[in-house]
């Protein structure tokens, strides 16, 4: 929401105004800070948060990279458009930020030193060289060590709000294994852009009569050779407008498949035709296309027969009690030589019980995390110490371990399980961010 202390054509031209003495020859001048936007998020929690200011200088550094990029490239631009973008971008921040203190989500230090190690470990970096490499490539650190910390609020919001709502199905793994088998010797990829023009489906007729001809004007526009950078950096409503729209790499069954049925027929440069979602109207440009060898997976991957015995803890004292009596449960079976079969029967509050606690053979991503992970630790005939789930205590003896193929659904089960719930939080998230914005006060100066 929206709301103006005075008519939006004046601020418009205060905007304008700010952006010629803030842009010069010699590029940003320091003017005198002024705020440009107060935004506060709707409390849905008792912890208060204060509204965030965002003052000129802000929008004028969240401007600098998009304008030094457009300008060289020679393209026209209208320095209010991506005024807008770059001021949306910088509301769309501060709502998530202040989400994520309301619901006592934060980052420490110690949190992006461990990520930053994770960084140069994943790309062969000596201990304490990141920032170094990146002022190397050009890349400024502290930018680059804020926009890490942003991520990584944006992944706990996801994992806290999204990633409840989101379920993966039998069927959605085994279609996506299909395609993927479908080609075994590679793959394509494809390099998209994208224009996105954010309709309010509760007014058809603007859609029909605003955005749909200026979506018409803007494929004429690219068609005509205008660069993609500068008219989506300007007009998008898309996520990556101040990207130039740039939406990286995808594979085909990354893709919606509307959108899918367009791109795959495309050459490089080409242009779609208008596309409609529920989000809105999209402008879709093929930047790049790749061939993708598929390589050959050397991780050796297992499944288990195994039988286990769980005691059920609902409150922290009967954890601690439950706790105490598994381990004389182990010890029976250890030092008494009791089978765990029997165990099972006597102690056992699973289904399984009544069968020894026997299970169905399991690969990685189809049994709860603790479980696995203890289960996977073992050795064929070892028992696991005393392992905690939300569901209780457990013991697990192994009793068959098979090597899996390395290309069979089984061994990939987990990576197209993470495929598709990354695609659906995603997709979900969007949706999340837009109505976090229409529940907001957002007020423009």
């Amino acid at each position: 929401m929206f709301k103006f202390n005075h008519n939006p054509i004046p601020v418009l031209t205060l905007l304008m105004l700010a952006l010629t003495i803030a842009f010069t020859a010699d590029g940003f001048s320091q003017p005198l800070d002024r705020i440009v936007a107060i935004v506060e998020a709707q409390n849905v929690t008792e912890t208060k948060v204060k509204p965030h200011i965002i003052t000129q200088s802000e929008l004028n550094q969240a401007m600098a990279p998009v304008m030094a990029r457009l300008r060289k490239s020679g393209a026209r631009v209208d320095i209010a458009k991506v005024a807008k973008n770059s001021l949306d971008e910088l509301v769309m921040t501060a709502l998530r930020d202040q989400r994520a203190k309301q619901l006592s989500i934060t980052v420490t230090d110690q949190d992006l030193m461990a990520m930053e190690r994770t960084i140069e470990i994943n790309n062969n970096l000596p201990r304490g060289s990141l920032y170094q490499a990146l002022r190397n490539k050009g890349v400024d650190p502290v930018s680059y060590k804020e926009d890490l910390k942003g991520k990584m609020i944006q992944s706990r919001l996801m994992n806290r709000i999204i990633r409840p709502l989101v379920s993966v199905s039998e069927e959605e793994i085994t279609d996506l294994f299909q395609k993927k088998t479908e080609n075994k010797d590679g793959y394509f990829e494809f390099q998209i852009g994208q224009i996105m023009l954010e309709v309010n489906n509760t007014n058809p007729s603007y859609a029909i009569n605003v955005r749909g001809p200026l979506a018409m004007e803007l494929i004429n526009r690219l068609n005509n050779g205008e660069s993609l950078d500068a008219l989506a950096s300007q007009y998008s409503d898309g996520a990556n407008r101040l990207n130039g729209g740039n939406m990286g790499w995808y594979t085909m069954d990354k893709l919606n498949p509307q959108v899918a049925k367009f791109i795959k027929d495309m050459e490089i440069g080409e242009v779609s035709e208008l596309i409609r979602s529920h989000q809105g109207l999209h402008i879709f440009m093929l930047l790049d296309k790749r061939f993708v060898k598929t390589e050959k997976q050397f991780v050796i991957k297992y499944k288990l027969k195994a039988q286990h015995i769980l005691l059920s803890a609902f409150s922290d004292s009967d954890n601690q009690e439950k706790l105490e009596e598994i381990k004389k449960i182990r010890a029976e079976f250890v030092e008494d030589k009791v089978s765990f079969a029997t165990l099972a029967k006597k102690y056992s509050k699973d289904r399984t019980a009544q069968n020894g606690g026997e299970l169905d053979w399991f690969s990685e991503g189809e049994i709860i995390p603790e479980f696995e992970k203890a289960a996977f630790e073992l050795e064929v005939g070892e028992i696991s110490q005393p392992v905690k789930s939300r569901f209780g205590w457990h013991l697990i003896l192994v009793n068959e371990k098979e090597v899996l193929d390395p290309e069979s659904l089984a061994a990939r089960r987990k990576e197209l399980e993470k495929q598709i719930m990354d695609a659906k939080m995603d997709k979900r998230y969007k949706q999340w961010q837009r109505d976090l914005r229409a529940r907001a006060f957002v007020e423009i100066r």
